[in-house]
């Protein structure tokens, strides 16, 4: 077969090993040029494709992730889309293609990932990429990450069958400082809690302590950074507010 023949050939459906085999067999011993090898791979490739996939009974939708797989392997790409330039051609796909800033601020919490752990490793990389590192290393944690940080930090904390989890409103009261204290400068805490950390609502470095089931304790004010108490409006937990900003954010000067 010439090359455009191979490329409007449809591939076989092997229903056996042996017959996957003739098949790519064939493929591999025909007769080839610089373009036919391209299409010998391939054809070979979805063959494999399509016997894996009848003699494992796979779904549609197990098989759409086994292609995106192979793509994955291939061109070692870790997360990647595909666009159906064909879409282009009917309006109602306009919001299909999405420009460069949306990408990022869709893929923010991976490229905030990557970007830390780029920083960590490269640091002779050029100026203008640990820039770009760096900006993407600071996006903003969204409402959805942030429920799953407040949610694994409360689970961790507070876990079943803790004193502290019965007293009335808990969560809420929890939740209501956590909210306070999430502003851009705790945004690398908050992800480096996520990947199993243990600081809280501050700045990296600074100390803190723990809840426990016998209740709150002194900690870092979640509105100024400065070391204080944070009142929760906890029964019997006395209502002390920060004694460097006295609960306002703005801190106080002799």
């Amino acid at each position: 077969m010439t090359e455009q023949e191979m490329r409007d050939s449809k591939v076989l459906w092997p229903k056996s090993a042996e017959e996957l085999m003739e098949y790519i067999e064939s493929l591999v011993k025909q007769e080839h040029d610089y373009g036919t090898c391209v299409y010998a791979i391939s054809m070979s490739a979805v063959a494999a494709f399509y016997y894996v996939s009848h003699m494992l009974g796979v779904t549609g939708f197990q098989a759409s992730f086994a292609d995106l797989d192979i793509l994955r392997r291939t061109r070692n790409m870790e997360r990647f889309s595909i666009y159906n330039f064909d879409n282009l051609l009917y309006p109602q796909y306009r919001d299909k293609f999405e420009s460069y800033d949306s990408l990022i601020e869709k893929n923010a919490k991976w490229l905030r990932e990557k970007a830390l752990e780029l920083l960590a490793k490269n640091a002779t990389a050029h100026p203008d990429v640990i820039a770009h590192w760096k900006m993407l290393s600071n996006l903003p944690v969204t409402d959805k990450e942030r429920e799953m940080i407040f949610k694994d930090w409360f689970e961790r904390e507070f876990p079943e069958g803790c004193e502290a989890r019965e007293m009335p409103h808990i969560e809420g009261h929890l939740r209501f400082a956590w909210e306070s204290a999430l502003n851009p400068k705790f945004n690398t805490v908050l992800l480096n809690h996520r990947n199993g950390g243990t600081e809280v609502g501050h700045e990296a470095g600074q100390p803190q302590q723990r809840h426990d089931a016998s209740g709150p304790k002194a900690q870092i004010c979640p509105t100024c950074g400065g070391e204080g108490w944070v009142s929760l409006g906890i029964e019997n937990v006395p209502d002390e507010k920060c004694s460097n900003c006295n609960g306002t954010g703005k801190l106080h000067h002799a």
